[in-house]
């Protein structure tokens, strides 16, 4: 991501006017703030931008319940001119650029004229933008760090980006880990373990009460194995223990077309029902049918939808290879892939558990996604950003 043209330029005339503003004019003549001036860069807040967004929609949440609101957006992605996705607080300006990268990149480096007190950037790939400032014109800045994203070898300005941010929010320790096994140590990466959206009210069927049932969702793309392939293999087995057991799978990607072919190619067509893309409404109600929600996946940084599953009363498998076990903790079981035969023992044991001991770790489940309710979520979040702010503060005197 090379700086256009026109950004030097621009940079330049934001100097000059930077300089001239501060030794000319008395800074409250520019700008009179009345409360913390934050704002979130973001790759898109619509759900069609999959789990980046979640943890934009969740952040600008938090920070209005931790008295921190978010007074702009900034949207790389959502339509140009459309009303923003979710509803903001009063007062928050909404700028959607709509896949416009120059005109996202220039809202951005209006930071250097407006101050604002902190950026709140939700990928690495659009934090890029602070790189093209000067240090002196750059304004305190965050990043979220999902997972994989980071967990290979990085551009000059993204590894820039993340060195010199004031804080790196990373949502996991296994993320955290994964990060400075590849680039070195982050002495300002805080982990702060995501929260899952508000689910509809009513009542959840008990474990045992469902139909002996899993449920995977989450998108299929090649290089980012979920499992699918997995529990396909596993299903005879569990269906010798299990006749009845049927398998819902939610979700799209360019990986689609190759795993129906291998449904398709198992025989065990009745057994499987691909449902493709699945709208909310349909979502939820496949969350409360299912008994078990399995995704054995191999590069979760964190993984909502473990969160999203337990939360709807679903016993979770998940796998010993990502962070998904800092999310299930003993809510569920998370299986060894590179131990044969591990997944479809887990999956059949949980599908014939007794009632007694099904609705026990059913409420182990529930009890376990109460740790990561939106208050701790906002408290977290605060806090870092908070520490972050004090730290340059102190910084700055030296």
């Amino acid at each position: 991501m090379a700086p256009p043209t026109f950004v030097i330029r621009y940079s330049v005339c934001l100097s000059a006017f930077q300089f001239f503003s501060v030794s000319v004019f008395p800074h409250n003549l520019l700008k009179t703030k009345e409360q913390f001036d934050l704002w979130l860069g973001t790759v898109g807040l619509g759900r069609e931008f999959g789990g980046v967004s979640h943890v934009a929609r969740t952040t600008l949440t938090a920070l209005a319940a931790a008295a921190l609101p978010v007074k702009r957006v900034i949207s790389l992605f959502d339509t140009a001119g459309n009303a923003p996705p979710v509803p903001l607080a009063p007062g928050t300006r909404w700028s959607a650029c709509g896949r416009n990268r120059s005109r996202f990149l220039t809202r951005v480096l209006s930071q250097a004229v407006a101050r604002p007190d902190f950026l709140l950037f939700d990928h690495v790939d659009i934090a890029r933008c602070q790189t093209f400032l000067p240090g002196f014109l750059r304004r305190p800045y965050g990043i979220w760090v999902h997972g994989i994203e980071v967990w290979k070898q990085l551009p000059r300005r993204k590894l820039q980006a993340l060195r010199q941010a004031d804080v790196l929010l990373v949502n996991s320790r296994f993320t955290k880990n994964r990060l400075e096994e590849w680039h070195g140590p982050f002495p300002r990466a805080v982990v702060v373990p995501l929260t899952a959206e508000k689910i509809p009210e009513g009542p959840l069927p008990h474990a045992a009460a469902r139909s002996p049932s899993i449920l995977t969702v989450g998108r299929m793309e090649p290089g980012r194995p979920k499992g699918h392939r997995e529990i396909l293999a596993a299903l005879p087995e569990i269906l010798r223990a299990v006749p009845g057991v049927h398998w819902h799978v939610g979700g799209t990607g360019s990986a689609f077309p190759e795993f129906r072919d291998a449904v398709r190619a198992s025989g065990l067509q009745e057994h499987i029902t691909l449902h493709g893309f699945v709208d909310p409404p349909a979502l939820e109600r496949l969350f409360r049918e299912a008994r078990v929600f399995c995704m054995p996946s191999e590069g979760e940084g964190f993984g909502v939808v473990y969160l999203e599953a337990m939360k709807r009363g679903c016993l979770p498998v998940g796998s010993v290879m990502d962070a998904s076990a800092e999310v299930i903790g003993d809510g569920g079981r998370c299986v060894d892939q590179s131990r044969p035969g591990e997944l479809a023992t887990a999956l059949t044991a949980l599908l014939t558990m007794p009632a007694g001991e099904s609705n026990l770790l059913q409420q182990r489940a529930l009890s376990r996604a109460e740790m990561f309710r939106p208050e701790t979520f906002a408290r977290n979040l605060s806090e870092a950003i908070r520490k972050a702010l004090s730290r340059r503060r102190i910084d700055s005197r030296r």
